[in-house]
């Protein structure tokens, strides 16, 4: 019969947080000082932006405003395009959107753009 590893209650700091907070977990007394296993998901997302003459120029849509476009770029810069969040945070006094529109509108923007 194999022995059991031995377990250690250890503090860990998540590297996606800033502000450096402590948390505590179970692990492996081998994995003591080991860099969190999680942090190879904190990935960020680089997002494409557009200026005044680009957005004139190639990217005006019927049913969209420059307004909504603004901020749809910026709750996806936001939350990092976690779709269901960037629709629950859609302004409720802008035009009902569904995650689809919400998708469609920011790819056809992107999809602009790297053609331009």
């Amino acid at each position: 019969m194999k022995r059991v590893r031995p377990w250690k209650w250890m503090p860990f700091t998540n590297p996606a947080r800033k502000d450096g907070a402590v948390f505590y977990h179970w692990r492996r007394t081998c994995d003591e000082g080991k860099e969190y296993p999680f942090a190879m998901f904190n990935k960020k997302v680089e997002l494409l932006s557009y200026s005044d003459a680009e957005y004139s120029e190639h990217l005006l849509c019927e049913g969209w405003t420059r307004a909504e476009t603004d901020i749809l770029f910026e709750l996806c810069h936001r939350f990092d395009l976690r779709w269901p969040i960037i629709h629950d945070r859609w302004p409720s006094h802008l035009t009902a959107r569904s995650i689809e529109d919400l998708k469609e509108r920011y790819y056809n923007v992107t999809n602009c753009l790297k053609k331009v």
